[in-house]
């Protein structure tokens, strides 16, 4: 049996080059009679496994290879060679298995309508180690458009699951959209028979992830972070140096150099306002190069222009946006950075975004071993983190949050299900929160202001629409700025490019750096003359946290009605929040902070579905059987 995963239920073009017929799958909630298989109904359509019905085989075995058998060699894989591996597959036991689609009672020839198998081998080298895998999905041309194909998917999901799998495979080749669509996630590409192909996966779990979505600041060369912090020994002062004039016609922006408001959209816009207003002060600079094109660069090249400046935007992706930048690869456009508006008085964003209120409250546990935490467990935790802030306000100064965290707990908490949970929830507030890992965040005086009044607002709409706008009508060009020169009157930005020829050089009167502080930390950007000592002192204060969001989308919205969860004992994600009205379909967000941060980045879409949910069967979160979590220590209130 050939396990390729070609569709041909006129859904998609087929593989073997059919005509493409409309979509129109009657799926979920239809109030007719049919067959309900895994939530899934079709009007007038039954699904049956084969076993027993060897008379369906030579129709199965024509369909299949009439439509696939051209790819591959008839010694491999003939009529015949079909019609022997169908009959196999209706004999009881087969570990092999088919499941065929009928148009409503009847159960002749006439009345199929397709099929599917599920398979316990492959015919990829180097995937024996996987199992089962779908195969071979075929919808007779008058069913297409139904959405028989879906119900067969899912009768396949069904077998699995009921058989002790976790998760099936399929492989194919230039229907990736079609399966992804289902809840399918990308393995990995291969070779299949000299055709460029995909190895796909669904977990066989009803709550399980189906797509996934991750951020990749850390290991952005353009990032190196998500947003800065203020390390041990670093103060405002040191945030307020690089909002200074750093060198003659020379400025920074961006959120580090905030002091009232670091580490948000609004403090970065902010800064690109007061740049820009810099650079105004004096009317001999005329032509300015901005670096960058986050908020803040955007902001100052828009103001700059509006005043009649020359402005030239450098951004090394080509595209603007930067930390609020929008993934819409699923169908759902995904904030990877910036998502909140914290406080709503006085923000630039408030009349540009749509948003909800988010309050943060309230917030459950569930803890592996153990299950959601109990009211009055929850309560313990309460008190144990406030007893823990008060510690950080008397701590000595240089002491880190980490340091005073664990004397603490170990001299105050005696309960390890309440310490974990208390570890949990400051290494949100820490990492997730403010950026910083709880070693370099000092514990007194650490925890910087950052916050407008008005409460904190998820944003519903697509901010990379708002980029799009900010960067209309200005000089955007693509490129990563690496060096930049003053000759005692003019920037030149990458001098050496125009020296070889290779690309045309930038020569400035001023220049506006707005790249990412784990950019100027890691010394992307050569400056010629060098930085003042106490420029380079500020950057090395300022850190840029370890942060990855991973967004996962699921068939319902199952969870409970939590507005934030906190996962305890897991290794990877700490928080998870409902930004499901945000994404417009059931999704959560999942928060992974510094070494888990890396290794998740690293993580494919199928690794990144599966990790979320193998962390939130640990914690309690995802039920095996089903059920709803049920709070399993303390009571309930």
């Amino acid at each position: 049996m050939r396990t390729l995963a070609a569709v041909n239920d006129g859904e998609r073009t087929t593989q073997a080059g059919g005509a493409t017929h409309p979509a129109g799958a009657q799926v979920a909630g239809l109030q007719v009679a049919g067959v309900q298989v895994a939530g899934v109904q079709v009007a007038g359509v039954q699904v049956e496994e084969l076993t027993g019905r060897h008379d369906l085989a030579p129709l199965l075995a024509s369909w299949h290879h009439d439509e696939w058998g051209h790819l591959y060699p008839s010694a491999v894989w003939s009529h015949e060679i079909a019609v022997g591996e169908f009959e196999a597959m209706a004999e009881p036991g087969s570990p092999d298995r088919t499941w065929v689609a009928f148009d409503g009672d009847a159960r002749g020839a006439d009345a199929v309508l397709g099929s599917v198998s599920m398979l316990a081998t492959d015919d990829l080298d180097g995937f024996d180690h996987l199992t089962p895998w779908l195969a071979s999905m075929y919808v007779a041309a008058e069913a297409r458009g139904r959405g028989v194909a879906t119900l067969l998917m899912h009768a396949v999901l069904d077998g699995a699951r009921g058989a002790g799998h976790e998760v099936v495979h399929l492989f194919t080749s230039g229907q990736e959209r079609f399966w992804a669509d289902r809840g399918w996630s990308v393995v990995t590409s291969v070779d299949a028979a000299g055709h460029p192909a995909t190895v796909m996966a669904r977990s066989t779990h009803p709550r399980a992830p189906r797509r996934a979505v991750c951020s990749h600041w850390c290991a952005d060369p353009d990032h190196l972070g998500a947003y800065s912090h203020l390390r041990v020994g670093g103060t405002a002062a040191h945030r307020a140096r690089l909002g200074t004039e750093v060198l003659p016609g020379l400025w920074f922006a961006g959120e580090a150099t905030s002091v009232a408001h670091p580490a948000t959209m609004h403090g970065a816009w902010f800064s690109g306002e007061r740049a820009a207003a810099q650079v105004l002060a004096d009317p001999t600079r005329g032509r300015v190069a901005v670096i960058g094109a986050g908020l803040a660069g955007l902001v100052a090249a828009r103001r700059l222009q509006e005043a009649g400046r020359e402005v030239v935007v450098l951004e090394s992706k080509g595209v603007p946006g930067g930390r609020i930048a929008t993934d819409r690869s699923i169908g759902a456009s995904l904030p990877l950075g910036g998502a909140w508006l914290h406080g709503v008085e006085g923000h630039p964003l408030r009349d540009v975004v749509t948003s909800i209120p988010n309050d943060w409250s309230p917030q459950a546990f569930y803890a592996t071993g153990v299950g959601c935490l109990g009211d009055d467990t929850v309560a313990e935790v309460e008190e144990a983190f406030e007893f823990v802030l008060d510690a950080f306000a008397n701590a000595a100064p240089g002491a880190s949050v980490a340091e005073v965290l664990s004397a603490t707990l170990a001299a105050s908490v005696p309960d390890p299900v309440v310490a974990a949970a208390v570890t949990t929830w400051m290494t949100a507030e820490c990492e997730g929160l403010y950026g910083a890992p709880m070693g370099e965040l000092e514990a007194n005086g650490g925890f910087e202001d950052y916050e407008l009044p008005g409460g904190d607002h998820l944003v519903t709409s697509d901010l990379g629409v708002v980029a799009e706008r900010l960067a209309a009508g200005l000089d955007l060009r693509r490129r990563r700025v690496a060096t930049l020169e003053h000759d005692g009157h003019h920037w030149h930005v990458d001098r050496h490019l125009g020296d070889h020829g290779a690309e045309e050089s930038v020569v400035a009167d001023a220049v506006v750096v707005t790249v990412p502080i784990g950019v100027l930390h890691a010394r992307s950007i050569a400056f010629t003359p060098p930085l003042p000592a106490d420029v380079e002192e500020a950057i090395d204060l300022i850190g840029c946290g370890p942060i990855v969001k991973v967004f996962t989308t699921f068939d319902e919205a199952w969870w409970p009605p939590d507005t934030i969860a906190r996962l305890v004992g897991v290794r990877h994600f700490t928080t998870v929040i409902d930004v499901s009205a945000a994404a417009g379909r059931p999704t959560l967000l999942s928060f992974a902070v510094g070494d888990a941060a890396r290794r998740v980045e690293a993580l494919t879409e199928h690794e990144l579905c599966r990790l979320v949910e193998l962390e939130f069967a640990a914690a309690g979160l995802l039920d095996a059987n089903g059920s709803p979590p049920l709070r399993t220590r303390g009571t309930q209130g």
